[in-house]
């Protein structure tokens, strides 16, 4: 026993070491990021907490984000720059958001009249209320008063994202949904969105709020790349703490740094939001397959590739729901041949996947190529408990040089003037950028330019939401 005992405090030493090195050699090599700005450091007084959330209404959330505004521009704001410079943080500069009306950084309500029903729509992490832009336009034009809340610690200095806390995220949801409720009559329906992190949060209001008397329960679930799931890493968040609170380490509290050149999505990435986005998806795990006969209908939009959320978590969830009339739409990567040649590990082929598992008790439709020779795409919908797929030509074809959909792409539109592929003069063409040079000369890596950020089949997106909304709407016409 003495030899085993001892032979398992060296082995425990010797882990000990080998962790506290990679923790070293980590923290050592966050040194070589780029320098902290002032939009890095701050911490935003006026932010709001989930503590005030009881005397808290939809316009005091808007007057405190004047003072949040006022107060980030006054600890951030740079001088003047000229109109081309890529600064979200410099006045007058392209990517500035205060140069834009509406300003997406802050919540954004899109009010109908006369309204057919209202929905909320909550943003990813790390972005703001235009992630959700196209998503809350489409759905105002099928009558429903839209409301598209800024989630704490967004829109203004990243920064201010180290101290933001999934309980924030959830109190301002529950805002927003009493605002859309009280602007729709009681026979009107009440939808509630989620693109991403704001997947996550939609699914956990709609299973917490039967049991709080102040919080109106959707009607339906819109979700859109959904964090369900997330690397159990994230749980490491605050790790850094032990010596990122010295100067010569600050930069260990994050995961990557760069200049903030979107002016609605941060570049940085802080740690500590990883941390409250696992502790948010384990709070709904646990629960989950005993609550989901709970959950409303769910349409879900998911890229079969992802590197940011699970997609079989996403499936996983469909599969847990009551046979309620839910649907499920994943677009396929690019089959044509001479694209999948050139994946390292291309991915399953959907449909005898999903013949395989018959019956589901959801529809799920897959978007992919009409043939392995071809660049047009079709819809390839399984009707609930059904295996034969019903095939609908969609007039759309997979754009040259594009093999596959991103997490970021889902919800923006071609021709979005930030994240398409238009190039104007006017604003800051991210999504259509494809700087070329030589390697490691600028501050942004390839991968940030290389990363499709606009969903080239959203006309097929828009018209399936609005279809979907006919089980509510049904004499309202949707546009296709």
């Amino acid at each position: 026993m003495k030899i085993l005992l001892a032979w398992l405090a060296r082995l425990g030493s010797a882990l000990f070491l080998v962790v506290l090195t990679v923790y070293l050699v980590r923290a050592f090599g966050a040194r070589s990021m780029l320098p902290l700005m002032p939009e890095h450091q701050i911490e935003l007084e006026h932010e709001f907490h989930a503590e005030q959330e009881s005397r808290t209404d939809w316009d005091d959330y808007l007057k405190l984000e004047d003072r949040i505004a006022d107060e980030a521009r006054n600890a951030v704001g740079r001088p003047p720059a000229d109109v081309g410079v890529l600064d979200r943080h410099a006045s007058g500069s392209l990517s500035n958001p205060d140069g834009y009306s509406p300003n997406w950084n802050r919540s954004v309500a899109l009010t109908a009249n006369p309204a057919r029903g209202a929905a909320v729509l909550v943003h990813g992490l790390s972005d703001s209320p235009y992630s959700v832009r196209a998503t809350a336009e489409t759905l105002h034009d099928q009558g429903l008063s839209a409301f598209a809340p800024r989630m704490p610690g967004h829109g203004f200095a990243v920064g201010d994202l180290r101290h933001a806390r999934w309980e924030d995220w959830m109190a301002a949801v529950s805002i927003a949904m009493r605002k859309a409720d009280d602007e729709r009559k009681d026979d009107q329906p009440l939808i509630l969105v989620g693109y991403s992190n704001g997947g996550l949060l939609a699914i956990r209001y709609a299973l917490d709020c039967r049991a709080a008397k102040d919080r109106p329960c959707p009607d339906g679930l819109l979700l859109i790349s959904p964090a369900i799931d997330v690397t159990p890493f994230a749980r490491l968040g605050r790790w850094h703490n032990a010596l990122s609170w010295m100067s010569y380490f600050e930069q260990f509290q994050w995961e990557s740094i760069g200049p903030e050149i979107d002016p609605y999505k941060f570049t940085s990435f802080p740690k500590n939001p990883g941390l409250e986005l696992f502790q948010a998806a384990q709070a709904i795990h646990t629960g989950l397959v005993s609550k989901a006969g709970e959950l409303p209908p769910i349409l879900a939009f998911q890229s079969l590739v992802d590197d940011t959320v699970s997609t079989t978590a996403v499936i996983d969830l469909f599969r847990a729901l009551p046979e309620n009339g839910s649907e499920l739409v994943i677009y396929d990567v690019n089959r044509n041949d001479r694209v999948v040649g050139l994946m390292s590990d291309p991915p399953i082929d959907l449909l005898p996947a999903i013949q395989a598992v018959q019956p589901l008790p959801f529809s799920v439709t897959v978007v992919t190529n009409v043939s392995d020779n071809s660049q047009v795409i079709h819809a390839a919908e399984f009707a609930t408990s059904s295996d034969s797929p019903v095939l609908t030509a969609l007039n759309l074809s997979w754009p040259q040089n594009v093999f596959s959909l991103s997490h970021i792409a889902l919800p923006f539109e071609p021709g979005d003037p930030i994240y398409g592929l238009t190039v104007t003069q006017e604003f800051p063409n991210i999504g259509a950028a494809a700087p070329r040079g030589e390697r490691k000369v600028l501050s942004l890596t390839p991968n940030y330019f290389a990363r499709l950020r606009h969903n080239p089949f959203y006309p097929y997106q828009q018209e399936r939401i609005g279809r979907w909304l006919q089980r509510w709407l049904p004499d309202q016409a949707h546009s296709p």
